[in-house]
């Protein structure tokens, strides 16, 4: 039997799942004359806009058209198929966002160093599981290449229009110098599912300078 789950508004495929029904199996059986079987297929539906609109779940039985099925006088397969559709709207979903990321201006490399944050929820739903934020090292040179120097579990929920400040110590690594900046990304996993994940990266406003080491040798004269 296959189970087929469509966003007809989206065009596009959710859920598609065969179910092999096997009649010598005690835990089926075989189907007799005038007999049914209950079976049943669970699917959740994804989140945001990919889960709303007009959703259509259909039903093939034995889509495979592996038994040989005759009715005197009828299309034997003409039941084969049903489906239904119904409709589906967006939910409402927490949206952390990131504010207020600060440092020192100055530090040491592989010295630890305090990063402070404040971190927010936007969204009209609370958090609903714990979650990750990130703190990072960036180059304003080569942004991409952030380094991370952190990673912090949060199992506190943050109701609507709620806010937390956070100040976490970090290591700065070593070998790095020169002008930097602190960036946090909240819910870094992500742990649950945002509308809108562009407000959870933010960077700090000032920089930060890593200084190089000082380091003493000593010559045999």
């Amino acid at each position: 039997d296959r189970v087929l789950v469509r966003n007809l508004t989206a065009g596009t495929t959710l859920f598609d799942q065969s179910y092999y029904l096997n009649p010598v199996a005690d835990t089926n059986g075989p189907i007799a004359p005038g007999q049914a079987r209950q079976r049943s297929a669970s699917f959740r539906l994804p989140d945001g806009p990919a889960g709303a609109g007009n959703i259509e779940v259909a039903l093939f039985l034995d889509s495979g058209n592996r038994v040989f099925e005759f009715r005197e006088g009828a299309d034997a397969e003409a039941n084969n198929t049903t489906n239904l559709t119904r409709s589906s709207t967006v939910a409402l979903y927490p949206d952390l966002a990131v504010s207020n990321v600060g440092a020192p201006g100055t530090g040491l490399p592989g010295q630890p160093l305090e990063v402070s944050w404040t971190v927010a929820n936007n969204g009209a739903a609370p958090t609903p599981a714990a979650w990750t934020d990130q703190v990072f090292l960036v180059d304003d040179a080569n942004p991409g290449a952030a380094q991370l120097l952190g990673s912090f579990n949060f199992g506190e929920t943050l109701a609507t229009g709620q806010s937390s400040n956070v100040t976490r110590t970090v290591t700065l690594p070593f070998f790095t110098v020169g002008t930097r900046r602190v960036a946090v990304r909240a819910n870094s996993g992500p742990a649950f599912y945002e509308p809108d994940l562009a407000n959870n990266f933010v960077q700090s406003a000032s920089t930060l300078t890593l200084s190089p080491r000082l380091e003493l040798t000593l010559n045999r004269t």
